[in-house]
């Protein structure tokens, strides 16, 4: 095929699934999602090896491309580009969404230090104690730390904080973890 046909076929394809036609959804799928999964393994650069989120990355350039009526389908100009460009830029905004939020979430200076293999306790011990402190946190507190701070999803639906208060929560457990420290040290 010529890729002047691949771009009458690409449109075509277009048209199909802006009519809501099923079949032209799950061709475009067939055909952009393994370049789309390509393009987000690449971007991450071995942020992650995880293939559970790299797919969930994917489904949310999906889930962009549908939004609103398929605003974004519908934005996307054949005359400018082809549209695994444009999933591909797409990936890229995601991307980089992720990689704020991952850095956003990095847990605290005090909790990394706590969590550095030349802590000095004995292996095992670590999650041991960090298990005893999350006990004395109340579930919210205690949901946050571990989404959060510790970037340990339960497999559920994370959490919504406001900014505002994901802050005063992040405060008031580090000062709950010096105490609980301190406590030890005694």
């Amino acid at each position: 095929m010529t890729v002047a046909e691949e771009i009458v076929e690409e449109q075509l394809l277009i048209r199909q699934c802006l009519a809501n036609d099923s079949a032209g959804w799950d061709r475009l799928y067939e055909h952009y999602q393994p370049g789309l999964l390509h393009s987000i393994r690449r971007r991450l650069r071995g942020q992650t090896h995880d293939p559970n989120v790299i797919e969930d990355l994917a489904q949310e350039v999906w889930a962009w491309l549908v939004a609103k009526h398929m605003r974004r389908l519908r934005a996307f100009d054949p005359e400018q580009g082809r549209l695994g460009s444009y999933l591909d830029l797409l990936a890229h905004y995601r991307v980089q969404q992720f990689r704020q939020e991952h850095a956003r979430h990095k847990p605290p200076e005090a909790l990394q230090e706590w969590q550095a293999p030349d802590h000095g306790a004995p292996a095992g011990s670590e999650d041991l104690t960090l298990e005893e402190f999350l006990r004395t946190l109340s579930p919210q507190e205690g949901r946050f730390c571990r989404e959060r701070l510790l970037g340990r999803g339960g497999g559920g639906e994370p959490a919504q904080f406001s900014c505002k208060y994901a802050q005063k929560l992040s405060q008031r457990i580090l000062k709950r973890w010096d105490a609980f420290n301190s406590r030890d040290r005694r």
